[in-house]
Formats: C-alpha cells, structure tokens, sequence
C-alpha cells in the first residue's frame, strides 16, 4: 500500500491506507497531536527553502518546494490556526513558489484563506501571521491586474504590521506587497517605504533583505535623470550574481534594460533585457520571462525588426493568459497595435486598439513601461487617424465586436497571423 515514485525516490500512501490511519487517528484521539507534528515538520522544511533561496540555491528550493507542495499547503492552514511561529516559515517560502511559478489564482485564494483562519485565531502571534497573509494576498492581487484593490489591502496590512515591532523579514514581506501596486500604478512612490525597511535591515545586518530593497528602491529611480537607479542596480545585479541568485538578480537587469531603452540606447536594453529572460528561463520564472519578452518585442518594435517583435510578443501573451494577468495581456495587444503601425497596416492597428479602448487596466503601467499603457495607445491612436483619417478610424469603432483583449489574445496565440 506504499507506493514508490522511480522519479523522487519516496513513498506515497495508497488512499485507502490514509483513509484507514485517519479513522484509526480519530479512534484513539490522536488527530490534532498528528496534524499538530506534520505541521511542525513541514514548518521545518519551509525555513530551509527560504534559506537556500537566500543563499542563492533556487533550484534546490523550488525542487523542495513543488515536491512537498500539498503537504507544505496542508501544513501552512494548520500552523495559521494553531502555530504562528510556525505559519512564519511557511508564508515566506509558500509566497516564492507561487511567485515563480505564476501560480497567482492558487496564491490569493491560499492566502486569503490562510489570513481568515489567523484571524480566527487566538493563538499569540495570530494577528501578524494574519496580516502578513493579507500583505501576500494582495501581491497576487495586484499582478492579475486589480492594482488599487491590491494596493488598498497591502496598505492596510503593512500598516499592521508595521505598528507590532515587526521582525526585517515581516516588514521587508509586508513592504514589498506595497511596492509591487506602486510599481504599477506610481513608481516614484516606491523609495520613502523601502527606505524604511531597508533601515531595520541595515540594523539588524540582514544583508539579502537589504539588497533586496534596495534592488525595489533602483525601481523607484528607473526613469528619472540621475544616475541613483543604474548604480543601485548595477549594486544589485553585482551581489546577486556572486550569491548564485536568478530570483531576485533578474529585476536590476530588467531595469538597466529599461533605462537604457528610455535613453534611446537599444542595443544596450535588448542585451539587458536579453540576459533577464535568460535567467529567469533558468528557473522557470513565469511572470519575468513573460515581462522579458514584451521588452524585448518593444525594443525590436522600434528597431524595426516586426517579425521578431511579433513572436516576441505573441509567446509573451500566451503565459499572460496562462498565468492570468489581465493588465499584461491589454499591454500585449496595445504592443501589436505599435508592430501594426510600423507596418503601416492602420486598419488592423485601428481595430486592436478599439478592442483595448475602454479597458480600465489602460490606466496601469506594465512592469517595465515608462509611462500608462494609456498613453502609448493614445499616440498610436493618433497616427492611425492621421493616416486613415477621422471617419473611417470612427466606422472601425462603431464596427468594433464585442471582443476583449483576452478573446484577441487567445485567437492572436492560437492562430499568430490571424491579425
């Protein structure tokens, strides 16, 4: 009733046996003590993830983690009720994987759920474990595009967190939630929060903490003039690459990338955005490969190359839609709307951008945009109606389907040169 797997070297147990040891557990009144010690011994495991990811040993981590996924989960819900202290190790190391796997429905409902049963709790510690699971709530929020939602619920947690002396892991966890709605919505607000955390860092001497922020603070100074944001993320890229981390290095380079391309340097962003999207293929990290690659469609956009940008781009919407991300999908199509008008083939440019014309997420940045996806599509707008003129650009939208920017997004992957 043991079952062997050729591929981990473990045993699973056959069902009717955990059904036959879960009434025998009950028979003799030993349930709680049992779910009590596989909660502890899970526990365990999940703060040896976290510090082999701050050693720099992703891989490991993430063979560790997606091994014991369910029994981590199960794990997660029971210390959330009954063992903060415990429930700590769990979050930080259940928050990366649904991190780098994209996983983001599973992540918000798992958090949701866990932040309910803490502040069901009247075990000591109970109410941090609870904000803290609000805080990793909202970043999965935020990246499926409800960004002001997101950013409301990161607030409020950080808020409570931080007025408990929280430990530099609770209050970097609980900043970075707030930074990850910022970034989409406002990211010169990211530095006055992350200077914060990164004081308690400083004084505590948590090193990959406070690289860390400081790696969010380079965000916050991306696209203003002074040379603060490239050196901090070259600082960044620098300590990272000497730990043997892909998780967290992958970010200062998007950023170079993004500054160079904002100075016109294309050359220099592709090669940054290049070696991101290398890195993060390395560990499967969804969400930056997908951010990676509509860089690099941009940048190979406005050098011309229409056909690469395309492919680019086209492979980019398609983990857009796996991973849910509405914001990244309307970028996406605004992105082949920019291809469409280099082409000059106004009429499909037009029509894409009727699609995209009255989503709200238009208001949001893409991660690595310079301005709203609003206001490239309004100056892509503006040079169709110069070549089409008013009128026809006019019969395009009142010809417009019912689709959304998701409907075009699954014809556009399923079929490239359907547009």
């Amino acid at each position: 009733l043991l079952l062997p797997s050729r591929a981990t070297g473990r045993f699973t147990v056959h069902e009717l046996l955990r059904q036959y040891a879960e009434a025998h557990l009950d028979e003799v009144g030993q349930t709680e003590e049992t779910l009590d010690a596989h909660a502890s011994f899970y526990s365990d495991i999940a703060r040896g993830v976290f510090n082999s990811i701050k050693a720099g040993d992703q891989e490991a981590a993430l063979a560790t983690t997606e091994q014991d996924l369910a029994n981590l989960r199960a794990g997660f819900r029971r210390a959330a009720m009954h063992d903060p202290p415990a429930a700590r190790h769990f979050l930080e190391c259940l928050w990366f994987i649904h991190e780098i796997r994209s996983w983001l429905a599973a992540g918000e409902t798992l958090f949701r759920d866990a932040a309910s049963i803490a502040r069901s709790s009247t075990a000591e510690g109970s109410d941090q474990v609870a904000a803290l699971s609000q805080a990793e709530q909202s970043w999965f929020i935020t990246l499926m595009g409800r960004a002001e939602d997101g950013l409301e619920l990161a607030t409020a947690a950080h808020s409570e967190v931080m007025a408990s002396d929280p430990s530099v892991a609770d209050a970097c966890l609980a900043q970075q939630s707030r930074n990850i709605g910022l970034l989409f919505l406002d990211p010169e607000a990211i530095g006055p929060g992350t200077k914060q955390a990164q004081a308690l860092a400083e004084r505590d001497d948590e090193e990959w903490w406070r690289m860390t922020l400081q790696v969010w603070e380079a965000y916050s100074h991306v696209f203003d003039p002074s040379d603060t944001g490239p050196r901090l993320a070259v600082e960044g890229v620098d300590y990272f690459a000497a730990i043997g981390d892909h998780w967290v290095q992958v970010w200062p380079l998007g950023f170079l990338g993004a500054r160079a391309e904002q100075s016109g340097d294309l050359e220099e962003a592709r090669r940054r955005y290049e070696q991101s999207l290398a890195l993060g293929r390395d560990i499967e990290f969804g969400r930056i490969v997908q951010y990676m690659l509509n860089a690099l469609g941009r940048v190979t956009t406005a050098q011309g190359d229409y056909n690469r940008a395309e492919s680019y781009i086209v492979e980019g919407l398609g983990l857009s839609l796996d991973a849910g991300q509405a914001r990244e999908i309307v970028g996406g199509i605004v992105d082949i709307a920019a291809i469409r008008v280099g082409q000059h083939r106004w009429t499909e440019a037009a029509t894409l951008l009727a699609v995209v014309a009255s989503d709200s997420l238009r208001s949001q940045r893409t991660a690595f945009g310079a301005t709203p996806i609003s206001e490239l599509a309004d100056g892509l707008e503006t040079e169709v109606e110069a070549a089409l003129g008013s009128a026809e650009l006019s019969d395009i939208r009142a010809s417009a389907t019912d689709a959304t920017a998701r409907d075009v997004a699954v014809s556009m992957v399923a079929d490239p040169g359907l547009l």
